[in-house]
């Protein structure tokens, strides 16, 4: 709650045209929601956290970065993250071999700088993944030296996510 005030407060000091309002729950136990100068309203239900403002954590913040940069994730991260999908999903592997189910594109590895154009703004979630790692890991390099800045790989790729039993498909 204390960094939610030193934030409000830092916005009110950096814009002249700055105001807030603390809206007041019904039962008067407390603010239920503070509106931000631009309209932005957040709901604040006791404590400052992703749990008590019933926010999930983002695919990025559920992983760990190695040490080329490359955030990693494992099959059933992945297949969690699935259900509410918000990120491109890439198949990298040559040749075709099968993909994982919502995969939006098949992208050979070595041919991400000539596909550029097909993938979302830098700043979006990408996940990339091929048969067994090798592959997904050289494209993941590749995309953070083209300047993407949220690079997932999916563990053990393909045949760890056979192994965990999650559905696939071997055909186009």
């Amino acid at each position: 709650m204390k960094r939610l005030l030193y934030f409000l407060s830092a916005l009110f000091l950096v814009s002249e045209f700055a105001y807030t309002e603390t809206l007041q729950s019904p039962t008067g136990a407390g603010p239920e929601a503070i509106r931000l100068f631009d309209g932005t309203v957040w709901i604040v239900q006791g404590a400052n956290d992703k749990q008590s403002m019933n926010m999930k954590p983002s695919l990025m913040e559920t992983t760990s970065k190695n040490s080329d940069g490359v955030y990693r994730i494992d099959a059933g991260q992945l297949q969690a993250a699935l259900a509410d999908k918000n990120f491109t999903l890439i198949n990298v592997h040559i040749p075709y071999e099968g993909e994982l189910p919502q995969t939006d594109y098949r992208i050979p590895y070595n041919k991400i700088e000539q596909n550029i154009d097909k993938l979302p703004d830098k700043n979006q979630t990408l996940v990339v993944y091929c048969r067994s790692g090798s592959m997904s890991t050289a494209a993941a390099g590749t995309l953070i030296s083209l300047g993407y800045t949220k690079v997932i790989e999916l563990k053990g790729g393909f045949n760890a996510w056979k192994r965990a039993g999650y559905p696939f498909n071997l055909t186009r």
